[in-house]
């Protein structure tokens, strides 16, 4: 399914030329931005904190967000 963040991200990525992959989320996720993957199967992703991809990206998101609410993205 796509969305405004889905798509935000997924160019983003593509930009910088990071791996990705896609899974289902249950719905209730979908309304949460932005989230980071530090579990997988009752496991951690590294050392179960957000990594600096994630950090990353949540700042890009929340600059893009700042210049809708400005007027000044493109």
């Amino acid at each position: 399914m796509s969305g405004i963040t889905r798509n935000f991200i997924l160019a983003k990525m593509a930009v910088g030329d990071l791996n990705h992959n896609e899974s289902y989320i249950s719905l209730d996720s979908s309304t949460k931005e932005i989230l980071p993957v530090t579990q997988l199967d009752n496991k951690p992703v590294g050392n179960g904190e957000p990594g600096p991809i994630w950090k990353d990206m949540l700042a890009r998101y929340q600059q893009h967000k700042q210049l809708l609410r400005t007027g000044d993205a493109h």
